[in-house]
């Protein structure tokens, strides 16, 4: 695959995770009356299954099928956590 093509896919799927979070965020926030923190929490953990689920299939498809899917998901659940703890404690930080 062209690595332009694979940066514009990436591009597609990096904007609709920022929108998919505001409107999760508003939706939650706005309609719902919930707190900040749910709705974040929220947001993130749909925003980052929608942007693994692309990703796999999409933007970095593996011809190789020996690549244990458990395995890649273990991988992104860890990076998911490492980044969302940063980025939840800078929110905290800027709101409180």
């Amino acid at each position: 695959m062209k690595e332009s093509v694979r940066i514009f896919r990436f591009a597609v799927i990096g904007t609709l995770n920022a929108l998919i979070t505001a409107f999760v965020i508003w939706l939650m926030m706005d309609e719902l009356s919930y707190d900040y923190i749910p709705a974040n929490i929220t947001a993130y953990v749909v925003a980052q299954i929608h942007n693994f689920i692309w990703s796999k299939y999409w933007i970095f498809p593996i011809e190789n099928k020996k690549n244990n899917i458990w395995k890649q998901m273990l991988f992104f659940c860890s990076a998911f956590g490492l980044a969302y703890s940063a980025q939840f404690l800078f929110l905290v930080t800027l709101v409180e």
